[in-house]
């Protein structure tokens, strides 16, 4: 398991490391973030952000705080700004393996999870940018790890609610309120375990802990309140125009596949192998309805939002990876893997061809004579 562990961290360390700092922040929206991390140390104001001197209130202070300390290690430098993504993502990475594993005591499901994981799109892309999207995701999902490894109940159930609601206090600091769909996929797991037979966990340790969530953003709160420009804040706030990107209902449907990458071309074999491997293991079939309630219920929730943007996706991530890896696992060990190539490798030649053929009408018709300057 260590070999394993530590090859893999490794290879995910260099991708996500190597290149970090090799080009400058090539985008307005990144630029502002690391701006406003640089006027942090400018000003000497850890409470309330500044952006050209002027008062920000778009988003909660710690994804800025995280920037500025990378200023303070590494300089002022595109390397520092991207540093707490980049870290983010490599946490998020090591996380996947180590829950995986702890879930499944499989190493191949575990280093699947973690390589399908870093291969996806959106993700490996947002891991080298200045946005806050890679570090809410981690916190996101940490918060959601240790409920489920917390209702598992293996006599760690007040440790783990405890860092269930500490990580929910940081999402809050980087999202705000939207940090709380958390607690909606909580509530529907607890109903479906009730209904289905699954590890249900101890709703009473869960309430118990709950002032663990007030630790976190509680003392940013004094500290607003007490500010001199506090008010001025508050007003600032009322009329600011925050998350204005509205889209059509459908707006998610064909960005999924998109930027999740490859994973979508084995998702069809994972779900066949994990359909048989639940009916013979409960707390594998636990884990299975965990990781769908995550996912298919972010996604219905996030369908409803006004707001959208492809990056909003990136909290479905990790469940995906995670599906996947011990489909994939499960399917190869069973031999489930031989019948999918047999198929793929059938149809796969076909489709491209089709494409192909396609492809030049379409294009003609989109991008007309500008083609060939193109």
């Amino acid at each position: 398991m260590v070999k394993n562990f530590s090859f893999t961290a490794l290879f995910c360390f260099i991708c996500l490391f190597a290149t970090l700092g090799s080009r400058t922040i090539e985008n307005m929206d990144y630029l502002r973030y690391a701006e406003i991390a640089r006027e942090i140390i400018e000003t000497g104001d850890w409470v309330i952000p500044h952006l050209n001197n002027s008062l920000y209130v778009d988003k909660p202070p710690l994804h800025f705080w995280n920037i500025a300390i990378a200023y303070k290690i590494f300089g002022v430098n595109a390397f520092a700004a991207r540093f707490p993504s980049a870290l983010a993502g490599f946490i998020l990475l090591v996380s996947i393996f180590l829950f995986t594993f702890a879930t499944t005591k499989s190493q191949d499901s575990a280093v699947l999870s973690t390589l399908i994981l870093l291969s996806m799109y959106g993700f490996f892309v947002f891991s080298h940018r200045t946005r806050l999207d890679i570090v809410y995701t981690a916190l996101f999902s940490f918060s959601l790890f240790f409920f489920y490894l917390g209702a598992l109940g293996k006599k760690r159930e007040w440790l783990f609610f405890s860092f269930f609601w500490f990580f929910l206090g940081l999402a809050c600091l980087y999202k705000g309120p939207f940090a709380f769909l958390v607690i909606v996929i909580v509530c529907l797991y607890w109903i479906t375990a009730r209904k289905k037979n699954l590890v249900i966990p101890s709703m009473k340790i869960f309430v118990i802990t709950m002032p663990c969530l007030l630790m976190v953003p509680g003392p940013w709160l004094y500290r607003l309140i007490t500010h001199p420009d506090f008010k001025l804040y508050v007003e600032t706030l009322k009329n600011a125009h925050i998350m204005t990107r509205g889209a059509d209902f459908l707006y998610y449907i064909p960005k999924l596949p998109e930027r999740l990458g490859p994973v979508f071309l084995f998702l069809p074999v994972a779900a066949i192998a994990l359909k048989k491997e639940s009916q013979m293991d409960k707390q594998k079939r636990s884990l299975i309805w965990f990781l769908l309630i995550w996912s298919v219920s972010y996604f219905i929730m996030l369908n409803f939002t006004h707001t959208k943007h492809h990056r909003y996706l990136l909290p479905l991530f990790p469940p995906f990876s995670i599906f996947t890896g011990i489909g994939l696992s499960v399917a190869v060990r069973r031999g489930f893997f031989k019948k999918y190539l047999y198929y793929s490798g059938k149809i796969f030649p076909w489709t491209t061809i089709i494409c192909l053929l396609i492809a030049p009408f379409v294009i003609w018709d989109i991008i007309g004579l500008n083609i060939m300057s193109f």
